[in-house]
């Protein structure tokens, strides 16, 4: 008898589960079109699902070029996110390059975080590697609060978390943890 119940039991709650996923399908109720509410704040503004360029000028002159495969502008937070980045920086030195997975612009597009893969590579041949990295146009300046790995023109490698410099990489620090390795360091010290 005691199987009988255990079976009865598992039976039972096979139904239940069938029923449950059946009634749901029964009904067949839909709101009628004016009754449908939409939530204009969480719907993208514009929305681009190939090659898109933008750019950010200030007196005439370029200060950056982004190209993307998807763009996506909110009216909630004012912000237009991006995947992937690739954007071209006119320094006075030439032209820099930023990479990454995503990225966000504001809408005044005075600021840019790049987030994932972050690979910077200055004209002059330096080069950064960071998973996140904040460029400020009031500033002038890349920030990032994470671990670091800059490459000078001459091969030597520094790292480190934290770093501050301009666009160019002209002029850069590493805030904290830093350490290097100098190539050709023999010749550098005499």
């Amino acid at each position: 008898m005691d199987m009988d119940a255990r079976s009865m039991e598992k039976i039972n709650l096979f139904l239940l589960f069938f029923l449950f996923l059946w009634l749901p399908g029964c009904k067949n109720e839909r709101l009628p079109v004016s009754q449908v509410r939409i939530d204009t704040d969480k719907m993208p503004l514009q929305e681009f699902k190939d090659t898109t360029r933008l750019s950010c000028t200030e007196n005439d002159r370029r200060l950056w070029t982004l190209t993307t495969t998807h763009l996506v502008k909110y009216k909630a937070d004012g912000r237009i996110y991006v995947n992937p980045v690739h954007i071209t920086y006119n320094t006075r030195d030439g032209v820099s390059l930023l990479e990454s997975d995503s990225g966000q612009i504001s809408y005044a597009m005075d600021t840019l975080l790049a987030v994932g893969n972050v690979r910077i590579c200055a004209a002059d041949g330096k080069r950064l590697v960071t998973s996140l990295i904040g460029w400020y146009k009031n500033t002038g300046k890349i920030i990032s609060d994470r671990f670091v790995k800059f490459t000078t023109e001459d091969g030597d490698v520094y790292s480190g978390v934290g770093f501050i410099a301009n666009t160019d990489l002209s002029e850069w620090k590493i805030l904290r943890n830093v350490r290097a390795t100098i190539h050709e360091a023999d010749k550098k010290m005499q």
